[in-house]
């Protein structure tokens, strides 16, 4: 009987602890896919402004900003 009951708590100890790792791995994927999209974010901003840094396009948006004012 006390064997049964040692052999079902640590089951259930086991089980808790799976749960817990499971838990942790996901929200380290879940911060790892957040950061990711953020300096994906970043990135592209980099590129549009750089892009229209080239292109000159600031220039036209500068223009249109003083207008609206």
């Amino acid at each position: 009987m006390q064997v049964e009951i040692l052999l079902g708590m640590t089951m259930l100890g086991r089980t808790v602890v799976e749960l817990l790792l499971l838990g942790f791995g996901l929200g380290l994927l879940g911060f790892a896919l957040t950061r990711a999209v953020e300096r994906t974010a970043d990135f592209t901003r980099t590129v549009r402004l750089a892009q229209a840094l080239l292109t000159g396009r600031w220039q036209e948006s500068r223009r249109r900003i003083a207008l609206v004012q």
